[in-house]
This record gives structure tokens, sequence and C-alpha cells, in this order.
């Protein structure tokens, strides 16, 4: 038997990361979890580092994050590899 595994579809990606910050207690705008959906190409493993960096690096922020003003700022930081510091929207 031979199964075919394919990366997560958008959708599904954004499920993950609002569910994985809901169990973290971290709000996450869904603007943000879509930005880190798009930027994530590879992997579920891959996808849940670049959200748990970015609640790293929100942590000074008391946890409130929003796209212009820490999406772009993490992206500096390297939370999202290979993507450059300003969101495409």
């Amino acid at each position: 038997m031979i199964a075919d595994i394919q990366p997560p579809d958008l959708e599904t990606k954004i499920a993950i990361l609002q569910k994985k910050a809901e169990n973290e207690r971290f709000s996450l705008p869904d603007d943000v979890a879509e930005y880190i959906a798009r930027a994530i190409k590879s992997n579920v493993r891959e996808l849940e580092g670049a959200l748990t960096r970015l609640m790293a690096y929100a942590f000074p922020y008391r946890g409130q994050v929003s796209l212009a003003d820490r999406a772009a700022g993490a992206a500096e930081h390297h939370c999202f590899p290979g993507k450059n510091a300003s969101p495409s929207t």
C-alpha cells in the first residue's frame, strides 16, 4: 500500500496555527495566521516552529501581534525562513 502524503492546504495550515495558538493561550489575529500559513510551504513541523518563534518574539509585547507591527519584525528575526520582512497583503 502506498500513501501519497501532500502538504496541508492553506485553510488547514491556518486551522493548525489557530488551534496551537489557542492551546498556548496566544492571541493570533487571522491575518497573521494567514501570513504565516502562506510563508511556510514545507511541513507542519516548520509551521508550528514559525508560530513558536513568533510567540517568543511577541512575548515582550504582551502576546499581542498584528501583521503590520509584528510579523514583519519577526521575519527580520528569521521567524519565517526565506521570507522578506514586508508582508505581501
